[in-house]
């Protein structure tokens, strides 16, 4: 069973990316669009996604580290 709970985590890290990715482009576009920031607003949004992206994810994979060698 932990095995299957594994497979949906790594799964909805394919979704958790790309509603990231959406999510900053859109508000990007939207930001440079009412502030006149000629990309970099949409750029930002992206950079600062991602980050926290890669942040989440090695929290996360420390956490199944953590359940491998407890179990």
């Amino acid at each position: 069973m932990a095995e299957k709970n594994k497979m949906a985590a790594f799964v909805g890290i394919g979704f958790e990316i790309i509603g990231i990715l959406l999510l900053a482009a859109w508000a990007g576009s939207w930001l440079d669009t009412a502030y006149d920031l000629k990309g970099m607003g949409t750029a930002g949004l992206v950079i600062l996604g991602l980050v926290g992206w890669l942040v989440h994810l090695l929290y996360m994979l420390k956490g199944l580290d953590t359940d491998q060698s407890e179990g």
